[in-house]
């Protein structure tokens, strides 16, 4: 039953009860005065329908004091249901009001969903993420951003890029892109904290709103593409002059001795032994190279085998006795006899051989070498060192690129071919292992690397 119609009823029945009062106090006693009657018969009515008045108001109230209670909690985000047992208007605007809690709650819902969908998104991503509005205030960054410009979070959002941004040469392209409203594409450098290369891709909203966003900037770091492009760069420079001063010396003497230095028997000789020495510098170049380029290639898969380390040192060094004895070198070696280790043996034999020559030559004659090896938990940690020139500490970073010489010339009257450490990288690496240098100038050098433990 409607309200309205339970309004009318209630009216009804007071007006028949004030009509049966009056009739009923009119055929009272004639002692009594129709005024009298009448005044009771007011007062009765005014009591039945204040009591009416007072059920009919609970019925209506309490419902609404309820559904007043329910909204002020889903405005809360407490999205609870109303239940109202009457059959009025009170129980439709309930059902209502419940269907707007449901629909809003799954809005709220969907919401929050796609939030931490995008949260997780953003914090996940390996590019910086900047969004700015027309007028250049900071609408969102992504966790990444502010390591790359050491930036606080919490004070980027809602400022200005200008207040934020110390980088004169990105807010410019914020700027350009901002004025011109066109997407861009470009390239930058960071020097700080750490030197880095950034592209940039900035792309302009088609459609902006007041205080919406207008263009977003996306930051690839392409440091190692371009390290990689400067490594082959000089590899192909460092090649090319390796290769080339040999065969210039070899075309020289060969020339000299088509033009008469053969019949000289002395010079001849000398002759050919210079052009057999680059013959054979060339042939090492091409050995080595061929052989990086095998383990580079992912055909390589290691013959790991249980091999005992002390045995493959005593190896390398046999073949490296004369050189050690020659120039009196100190060598020590602390490896237990009874440390194993899951590698090639080949070419584990082959970094150790490696790593001791690179010792030999760069140490002065009487130096020391000292050959080291530890269980570390499930790893062995290697070490060979020496007392020689060392290395400066910029060089570090690069000594195990192919063909890289700390001093190149002294490098070259060694014999060196600029592609051990390549080699021993690699091959350690090929071992799941590691490995990296210490080393200051004239305080000698020490080469580590990891290989898996067999006890």
């Amino acid at each position: 039953m409607s309200i309205q119609r339970k309004l009318f009823l209630t009216f009804l029945i007071l007006f028949n009860l004030l009509f049966f009062a009056s009739l009923l106090f009119l055929q009272a006693d004639k002692s009594h005065s129709i005024k009298g009657a009448f005044a009771i018969a007011i007062a009765l009515f005014l009591l039945l329908s204040l009591s009416l008045s007072y059920f009919i108001s609970r019925r209506i109230t309490i419902p609404i004091k309820d559904m007043i209670s329910a909204a002020k909690d889903i405005a809360k985000g407490d999205f609870k249901r109303i239940r109202v047992d009457t059959k009025d208007e009170l129980h439709e605007l309930s059902e209502i009001l419940n269907l707007m809690s449901d629909e809003l709650k799954k809005r709220m819902d969907e919401m929050a969903e796609g939030r931490t969908r995008l949260d997780t998104i953003l914090s996940t991503m390996s590019e910086g993420l900047l969004a700015i509005d027309c007028r250049g205030k900071i609408l969102l960054a992504n966790p990444v951003l502010p390591k790359m410009f050491e930036l606080k979070r919490e004070t980027v959002i809602g400022r200005s890029y200008l207040d934020i941004i110390r980088h004169n040469q990105l807010n410019n392209i914020i700027k350009d892109v901002l004025e011109t409203k066109q997407s861009v594409v470009r390239e930058m450098e960071q020097f700080f904290p750490e030197e880095r290369h950034l592209a940039v891709h900035a792309s302009v909203a088609k459609e902006v709103k007041e205080g919406g966003v207008c263009a977003v900037f996306i930051f690839h770091d392409i440091t190692r593409i371009k390290r990689l492009e400067r490594i082959r760069k000089d590899f192909v420079a460092n090649v090319s002059h390796e290769l080339k001063t040999p065969l210039t010396s070899i075309k020289g003497y060969t020339e000299a001795l088509i033009d008469g230095a053969i019949d000289d028997q002395k010079k001849a000789k000398e002759f050919l032994a210079i052009i057999n020495n680059h013959t054979d510098r060339l042939n090492n170049i091409l050995t080595d190279l061929l052989q990086l380029s095998y383990i580079e290639s992912g055909q390589y898969k290691p013959k790991a085998s249980k091999v005992n380390l002390k045995t493959i040192v005593d190896k390398a060094i046999g073949l490296l006795k004369a050189n050690i004895e020659k120039r009196h070198f100190t060598l020590n070696i602390h490896i237990p006899e009874d440390l194993t280790v899951m590698a090639d043996e080949d070419k584990l034999n082959l970094v150790f051989v490696n790593l001791i020559d690179n010792a030999i030559k760069y140490t002065s004659e009487k130096g020391r070498i000292t050959i080291k090896a530890e269980g570390k938990n499930k790893d062995v940690l290697v070490s060979v060192s020496d007392t020689g020139i060392g290395i400066p500490r910029h060089d570090l970073v690069r000594i195990f690129e192919r063909f890289y010489r700390v001093d190149k010339e002294r490098s070259r009257e060694l014999g060196g071919t600029g592609l051990g450490l390549s080699i021993v990288k690699h091959i350690v690496e090929s071992h799941s292992g590691r490995v990296w240098a210490e080393s200051e100038p004239n305080k000698g050098s020490t080469f580590y690397f990891t290989l898996r433990r067999q006890d």
